[in-house]
């Protein structure tokens, strides 16, 4: 069984409108009725699916934790109508004034939905973006009024207005809210340790982990023997649109259940994160399918099993992507700490030399991480110095 670990880093690109007034609503113009199945690509735990605009086809990352944006290449290329500037925040806590524009089509297989309103943003200013070769984000924004089915296991999107297109149970359905100008989509997660508790998650399938707890959620939840503190480690490992986030001090934990709707997962070992919105990713969500009816305000979880076992050995530290180079993001076992720290660069993993690597050749190597229990890896230091290690990953239980 998989659980949820940031290898490289968390590319969670949720979008807080702070100047959006309703008249300028990211309301979308949605046809009377359709159903599209559409074939994803699943690059790097990211969702890729293709768009047509402008009689185009386009690679979209499909992201339900931000709003849709364009590239400045494609703003230049279809001339959209600019609305406003408006400020925008990131996952990362960083902020830039971007522009909104009205796109007239956006088609995804043969349905069209007119006049969506869209951020422009210069994707490729992020090197990790570069590497999935992609033209925007299709959000949750594009979605209020629609049925997404997610079928992981066959890499399949359904899109639908009409819940009856879906073969669906209320078994497998609990209540979720659609807030915000964005339409971001919530649901209620239980929590069981000694003490039972609820957590409110944003859906994001722009985010590659499991589920990731707010500091907000985590001071609550620490006090009432929710959940189990394993590591505290200062660091950093969000990936957003306008930069790294600031060095952190962080928390691995232990939550001894998790219960999305009617499915419990035993012993998940997850990371604090430094936004105030807890979120569930696509680590999750490879476990059966998920269907987030916003129409609806409804979200649906099927999978052959009710209770599974998420625990896995894990390393010591966690890497990230620093400056185009494979990195320490945080250093969790107290060992490592006296010979490792971060912002150390990961010279050679397994004997392979990755120093002079391109970054879309370095994210290919993740895997190694994912599926050798023992490693050998080499570490430069802020001053150069060279360090192995053997790194064995264990049961953080």
């Amino acid at each position: 069984m998989k659980t949820n670990i940031r290898w490289i880093f968390t590319l969670a690109v949720y979008l807080f409108f702070t100047s959006v007034s309703k008249s300028e609503s990211f309301n979308t113009e949605n046809p009377d009725s359709y159903y599209e199945k559409v074939t994803f690509e699943f690059t790097d735990n990211k969702i890729i699916i293709p768009v047509t605009i402008d009689g185009a086809e386009y690679r979209f990352l499909f992201d339900t934790g931000a709003p849709n944006v364009i590239s400045k290449e494609l703003f230049d290329k279809i001339s959209p109508k600019v609305l406003k500037t408006t400020k925008i925040n990131d996952a990362a806590g960083n902020n830039s004034n971007l522009s909104i524009v009205q796109i007239p089509g956006i088609t995804i297989g043969s349905t069209t939905f007119k006049n969506t309103k869209s951020l422009v943003y210069d994707i490729k200013k992020i090197d990790i973006f570069k590497c999935y070769n992609i033209d925007g984000f299709i959000g949750s924004n594009l979605l209020k009024n629609s049925i997404v089915q997610i079928d992981f296991k066959n890499k399949l999107l359904i899109f639908t207005d009409n819940k009856r297109n879906l073969e669906l149970e209320k078994s497998n359905a609990i209540k979720m809210e659609v807030l915000g100008e964005q339409s971001s989509p919530f649901i209620f997660v239980e929590l069981k340790g000694k003490m039972n508790a609820r957590d409110q998650v944003m859906i994001d399938t722009g985010m590659d982990g499991f589920y990731d707890i707010s500091y907000r959620s985590y001071d609550i939840f620490k006090s009432n023997d929710i959940l189990k503190d394993l590591a505290t480690s200062t660091g950093g490992g969000i990936v957003s649109l306008f930069g790294n986030e600031k060095q952190t001090e962080q928390h691995r934990i232990l939550v001894p259940e998790l219960t999305v709707a009617a499915v419990t997962f035993k012993n998940l070992v997850t990371t604090t994160t430094s936004d105030n919105i807890s979120r569930i990713g696509t680590e999750m969500m490879k476990y059966g399918i998920i269907t987030i009816d916003f129409k609806n305000q409804k979200f649906y979880f099927k999978t052959k099993e009710n209770t599974i076992e998420v625990s896995k050995p894990l390393p010591g530290f966690t890497p990230i992507i620093l400056n185009g180079r494979l990195s320490v993001g945080y250093v969790w076992d107290d060992k490592l700490k006296n010979q490792i720290s971060y912002g150390d660069e990961i010279v050679k993993i397994e004997n392979e030399d990755i120093s002079n690597l391109q970054l879309c050749d370095i994210l290919s190597r993740r895997e190694v991480f994912r599926n050798k229990d023992t490693l050998s890896v080499e570490f430069k230091s802020k001053t150069g110095e060279i360090k192995k290690i053997i790194i064995i990953k264990k049961l953080p239980l």
